[in-house]
């Protein structure tokens, strides 16, 4: 029995006719018909068959060609493009009406109507041709008449009906998954589909009291956000035939991934199925769900992924850390055990951080780094446990990722290609299997991170895995410490800590050598990533770490200061290197000026010109610098040092040199005139320092940072009415001054969350302005008993 809904759409302006008729299969369905039920050698003979007879159309090879290609296409499962599916629905009509011939074709053709069929699919969401009522309504009909909504079809037969026959038919064919060729007489699909069904058959629905359990064990129990991602998890059952079908098929179409499920099924991994071995299978496929949806949410909310990256960083970490070293638990862990550990963990700390800021801020800076050392944390590992093979497999990836993703609008697409996601699929597997307890191995085969391994255009695998992996890594089992957790059964509780436990302390690369080696010499056989050169991994190795990690020809190499600063310190490195370029060549121009032309040759009425000239054009220079820094051009530099510094005209020495020596003034002014000049350095070396911060990258070019400069350049643009009218002047100086203050005060704190140097320069820039403002009413006062400066 299977359900479908139809949308009829009627045209009454002349008299009822249907003008459209939308149809909705579940995914499920259309999967278990064309993925199970059609996909088999007598189907793809019988497409032959019609392109051979009817359609007389050359088809050599026919029967390889289309067993290469797959099934359906996409999670939507979509028939309509180049798949053995579409082929299928076709060969059937073109065998009675010759003008479906050209669907059928391996070659673009158009039928006598012009359209081209089987080639690339429309890609049409069912969401665009149904609304969310109707599909509630479907679910309801679907509930009513029996039928599972994950599914769409039931499976359940009476005597008599054509599914009587079902289990012969399948067992008579002889399925191959398009991307999967048997090794040594074993059908590695037919390996996972065992695996699956033995899942199916003993978990059928998820556990509100088992994902209780799994989020207390990750430390995330207590936290709204998660509990909200979760919350029909939390309430009732939700049914997992839906999501078993999919891993299934994702999983069986990656030969390396379907011929590891062959070498842990021959090793008898499977064969036990006691009560207890029950409790656990339970316990370990509502973790994987617990993770499969969290990983989906938190990538679709950046603050539930800062939730995880706090609750990973801190608490969880102190608890996991503690337990294998001993402080807390009663674990008994071997030295090297102990290490692997934290630097598994630390490494998946680290890629999470990096992910979760480059997707927050838009930014790709660290990631590749972070991802190359996940895996290679993984391959030492594998290298320090003998698994040769499976290390040089991970080599190879790492040094394969060669490019940043793309950030945009808090969405991270990072497109490598298919082979490497489906080989770092496999890789991980046998990683996580040679070292690593097995309800790691659980988030690997959910559809999030199965399906989107090898998903052409998609993207989301890395992200994906990178929070998977952490979440995986965070999870610690202890026993109930909340009423909500304390609903299992004692028994049940006392099995899977059982588990956890001897899963910990057990010798597993000793226990599991045999079938781990296996899966690594079969990853190096199927592996689809080329193999580095020498030379490539050992400049990947210096890039990472240096000597730190590697031995280098130079002993030399990372030996100076800054070999130790992480990315952010040495980009303030460059930009204080760039602050200390400008305020040198400032004030030296300053210096040259006064020492080798005021001195000889004294102040001239062209002099004057020049000075009124240089003030009128700060604006324009400092509007220039600020758009160039915005944009990271080092060209901001000399715009900003031409004009702070007035193109050498010594205002900032002047102030210094009269304050110091000038006996002629008086001590009011010289005070006045010291505060000037303090006051001009400190208010060029913060102009100057914000500057050459933007440049760096170090402080983001934003509105916070940018509307004080922007206000300065407003103050200088009638500098030259003080020439006219000093009291009007004065009048405006004031007014924009309290401007300046009212909004730098407002952003400060802006600013401070930007990078500690914006609030600095922040904080320079307005007590230099206070000196300003007190060196004025000194000489105010100076003026007013008499003491006029000459």
């Amino acid at each position: 029995d299977y359900t479908v809904m139809f949308k009829i759409f009627l045209d009454m302006s002349s008299k009822p006719v249907v003008s459209q008729m939308n149809a909705y299969l579940s995914e499920a369905f259309i999967d278990f018909t064309f993925g199970i039920l059609l996909n088999s050698d007598k189907t793809r003979d019988f497409v032959c068959s019609v392109m051979k007879g009817p359609c007389e159309q050359p088809a050599d090879n026919c029967e390889e060609r289309l067993a290469s290609q797959a099934v359906t296409d996409g999670e939507l499962v979509y028939i309509d493009g180049n798949t053995q599916g579409c082929r299928a629905l076709h060969a059937v009509f073109a065998e009675q009406n010759p003008n479906h011939c050209a669907h059928i074709s391996f070659d673009p053709t158009p039928d006598p109507n012009g359209k081209i069929k089987c080639q690339e699919s429309a890609r049409i969401n069912p969401a665009s041709l149904f609304e969310d009522i109707d599909f509630e309504n479907f679910k309801k009909f679907q509930i009513s008449n029996g039928i599972d909504p994950t599914l769409g079809y039931d499976e359940s037969c009476e005597e008599g009906n054509f599914c009587d026959e079902l289990p012969d038919i399948i067992k008579n064919q002889t399925f191959l998954s398009p991307t999967v060729s048997p090794t040594d007489g074993i059908e590695p699909q037919g390996c996972v589909d065992r695996l699956i069904g033995i899942l199916q058959q003993n978990v059928r629905t998820t556990s509100p009291d088992h994902v209780e359990v799994v989020l207390q064990n990750v430390g995330l129990g207590d936290k709204f956000m998660v509990r909200d991602a979760l919350k029909e998890l939390l309430t009732q059952p939700q049914p997992l035939n839906g999501m078993y079908n999919e891993s299934s098929t994702c999983l069986g179409s990656n030969t390396a991934v379907a011929e590891l499920a062959c070498i842990m099924e021959e090793s008898g991994q499977w064969d036990s199925q006691t009560q207890k071995d029950l409790h656990v299978m339970e316990y370990l496929v509502n973790q994987a769900v617990v993770f499969e949806s969290l990983t989906l949410a938190a990538l679709d909310n950046i603050a539930l992924l800062y939730t995880i990256v706090e609750v990973m960083t801190n608490n969880q970490r102190i608890v996991r850390e503690d337990t294998v070293n001993g402080e807390s638990g009663s674990l008994d862990l071997s030295e090297d055990t102990r290490e692997n550990f934290v630097v598994t963990y630390r490494s998946a700390v680290g890629a999470l951080v990096a992910l979760a800021k480059s997707i927050s801020e838009n930014s790709n800076t660290a990631m590749m780094a972070a991802l190359q050392l996940s895996i290679l944390s993984g391959t030492k590992v594998d290298i320090e446990n003998d698994f040769e093979s499976n290390a040089r497999v991970g080599l190879s990836l790492a040094a394969g990722v060669q490019f940043n993703p793309f950030v945009k609008d808090n969405i991270m697409k990072w497109k490598l290609s298919s082979n490497w996601e489906e080989t770092y699929l496999a890789w991980s597997m046998a990683n996580v299997w040679g070292s690593l307890p097995g309800d790691y191995l659980g988030p690997l085969m959910m559809p999030s991170i199965s399906c989107s391994a090898g998903r052409i255009g998609d993207g989301d695998f890395v992200a994906r895995r990178l929070v998977s992996q952490s979440l995986a890594i965070m999870h610690q089992f202890q026993g109930p410490r909340s009423e909500k957790a304390a609903n299992l059964d004692k028994e049940v509780y006392e099995d899977i800590g059982d588990y956890s436990k001897n899963q910990a302390e057990d010798d597993l690369e000793r226990t599991r050598y045999k079938e781990a080696s296996a899966l690594g010499t079969s990853n190096m056989k199927k592996v689809k990533v080329d193999s580095p050169s020498e030379d490539s991994v050992e400049k990947m190795l210096y890039a990472l770490c240096g000597e730190r990690c590697h031995d280098g020809y130079w002993k030399v190499t990372d030996t100076a200061p800054q070999s130790n600063m992480d990315h952010e310190q040495f980009l303030v490195y460059t930009g204080f290197i760039s602050f200390m370029t400008m305020l040198i060549a400032g004030l030296g121009s300053e210096l040259l000026m006064f020492v080798f032309y005021l001195q000889k040759y004294g102040w001239s009425t062209e002099n004057q010109k020049q000075w009124k000239l240089a003030q009128f054009v700060f604006s324009l220079l400092l509007t220039t610098a600020l758009g160039l820094a915005s944009s990271r051009s080092f060209l901001a530099l000399p715009f900003l040092v031409f004009g702070l510094w007035k193109f050498g005209f010594p205002e900032t020495i002047l102030f210094q040199y009269m304050a110091l020596f000038d006996d002629d003034h008086s001590w009011i002014q010289r005070i006045s005139d010291f505060l000037n000049g303090t006051g001009t350095v400190a208010h060029h070396g913060a102009a100057a320092m914000t500057i050459a911060m933007m440049v760096s990258g170090v402080i983001t070019a934003d509105r916070y940072a940018l509307s004080p400069c922007l206000i300065l350049v407003v103050q200088h643009w009638l500098v030259l009415v003080r020439y006219v009218n000093e009291n009007l002047y004065i009048g405006i100086v004031l007014f924009v001054e309290f401007w300046f203050e009212w909004v730098i005060i407002n952003v400060l704190e802006h600013n401070a969350s930007n990078h500690w140097t914006a609030a600095l320069t922040s904080i320079v820039m307005l007590v230099a302005h206070w000196q300003y403002l007190l060196a004025a009413g000194i000489a105010m006062i100076g003026q007013c008993l008499g003491r006029t400066e000459k």
